[in-house]
């Protein structure tokens, strides 16, 4: 799943039992941020980015 959030762009996939995302900074550079979230943890951010998500 891609998405912006605060100008960053942010790319979440899952790896075996762990989530991971990849957020670029939102400043243009070429670098990038991972952050893994155990499995209670991507539930609580599945359900908060589908709050957050533009409603169709």
């Amino acid at each position: 799943m891609k998405m912006q959030l605060a100008g960053a762009d942010v790319e979440v996939c899952c790896e075996s039992d762990t989530l991971k995302m990849r957020v670029s900074d939102p400043n243009g550079s070429e670098s990038s941020r991972y952050i893994y979230f155990d499995r209670a943890e991507a539930l609580a951010l599945a359900t908060a980015l589908k709050e957050l998500a533009p409603k169709k």
